[in-house]
């Protein structure tokens, strides 16, 4: 099931991996060959693997970007490993920024463990980060493999050889391109082998495996990864690609056209004062690919606020053209965003306190006059959810888990006091009565657990 099956030729004239020539022995005594052939031995194998997660031979690599959830790859390791990684988050031990790391190993697991690497914020990946955060995953991994082998303990043998999976980092929404992402790879493990180098004994990556699930994705990484190898000297010594695809089981024929339903997508928004007193609304968009999006809008406040106040404290009707919410849509969202406004796609907002106060959940791009469809479609916050966070300066690098019980805050209607001329929020009141119930149920379950387990 895990024996490699050759690529057929394609019909153009792009790179694809192709069947390997088996090379005759190598006559006794032959000096250069036996020169050539320890030369081979000193490099790291590369494979690409189109198959399923599951058949990953050695530990995955994955990246998590700072405040994202889990999505994706990162899930389906979370499940395999027994929510190991959910344990780290809670406890505040969860990479994020760059250069920072967590590693999960398990051999009775399939994969078995898990390296994960942060990645920053995702408007801001870039190919310096990208490669600075790997070689730190990479000799994280090499340090708890060096661990697991001394302690003898979970480890199937005495073999001190490192092998890693990993998926393309930063090849996904958000990221870079995959030649980009490819070159950052196989430069953090060359980066990595001159650290582990220094150790006694000298060790190295032995086989780094790349894995894609879908085929047309699988093609186009060998590509890449061919391309950086062959005009690249220091990779071309350190580096030997296989000439073959891996192909155990449950790949498939081509990727998704759609994006990741799962990914929220990120948008930086801040609010910055000009020197001759102008304010504008910068926006940092990702899942740009080779880029990140800033557009810039003009904030006119006189113009705005009165708006921000009628949508606060009215009642808007959908039959109405001019409604507060779609002037404001016109007004603050850009251009690039009001186009991929129907993709229905969720969004997470990452404010600063200036940008927080417009209320960017209440903007309507609908336009009931243009048919009954248009009329009959929800907000685009609620047709594809939006939730804000508040990007600070000022921060604890440390943050202390809390001890003692879990406990909950939820807010549903958030107005200072009876008299401030904001509407009820009904809607809002359901919705936390809603979110409350079960984390009030499994408070209580815990409770009376704890109880019959005192008796």
């Amino acid at each position: 099931m895990d024996d490699a099956q050759a690529v057929p030729d394609p019909p153009d004239r792009d790179a694809r991996p192709q069947p390997e020539a088996i090379p005759s022995a190598p006559p006794a005594g032959d000096a250069a060959n036996d020169a050539s052939a320890a030369a081979t031995a000193a490099r790291t194998k590369v494979t690409i693997a189109c198959a399923h997660l599951a058949f990953a031979r050695y530990p995955v690599m994955v990246g998590h970007y700072r405040g994202d959830t889990f999505a994706g790859t990162e899930a389906l390791l979370d499940r395999v490993l027994e929510r190991r990684l959910s344990e780290r988050r809670s406890m505040g031990l969860y990479p994020g920024p760059i250069a920072t790391s967590t590693v999960v190993l398990d051999v009775s697991a399939r994969p078995p463990g898990a390296v994960v690497v942060g990645l920053g914020e995702p408007a801001a990946l870039a190919a310096g980060p990208l490669r600075r955060t790997l070689r730190h995953g990479v000799l994280a991994f090499a340090a708890a493999r060096l661990d697991q082998i001394r302690s003898k303990k979970g480890a199937r043998d005495d073999d001190p050889a490192l092998r890693l999976s990993t998926i393309l980092i930063g090849a996904g929404e958000g990221g870079l391109d995959r030649a980009k992402c490819a070159q950052s790879l196989l430069q953090a493990v060359n980066e990595a082998h001159t650290i582990l180098r220094k150790l006694k004994p000298a060790l190295r990556l032995d086989e780094l495996e790349i894995i894609e699930l879908y085929e047309d994705r699988a093609n186009a990484t060998w590509r890449a990864v061919d391309e950086e190898i062959k005009k690249d000297r220091t990779l071309r010594g350190a580096f030997e690609l296989s000439k073959r695809l891996r192909r155990p089981a449950g790949s498939r024929r081509s990727g998704p056209i759609g994006r990741d339903p799962t990914w929220w997508q990120p948008i930086q928004i801040t609010l910055s004062q000009q020197s001759n007193g102008d304010r504008n609304l910068c926006f940092a968009i990702g899942g740009g690919l080779a880029r990140a999006e800033a557009p810039t809008i003009a904030a006119n406040l006189e113009l705005v606020e009165p708006l921000i106040r009628r949508t606060s404290r009215t009642t808007v009707d959908d039959s109405t053209r001019n409604s507060p919410g779609r002037a404001l849509f016109e007004l603050l969202w850009p251009a690039s965003l009001k186009d991929q406004s129907s993709d229905e796609r969720p969004r997470r907002l990452t404010l600063d306190e200036r940008s927080a106060a417009f209320p960017w959940e209440l903007l309507d791009d609908r336009r009931p006059w243009l048919s009954d469809a248009e009329a009959e479609r929800k907000p685009p916050a609620v047709r594809a959810g939006m939730v804000r966070q508040l990007l600070q300066t000022q921060f604890r690098e440390d943050v202390v888990p809390p001890l003692g019980k879990p406990k909950a805050l939820v807010i549903g209607d958030p107005r200072a006091a009876p008299m401030t001329g904001f509407n009820e929020l009904k809607g809002a009141q359901e919705e936390a009565k809603a979110v409350s119930a079960p984390v009030g149920a499994q408070r209580r379950s815990d409770t009376n657990r704890r109880r019959r387990q005192a008796r």
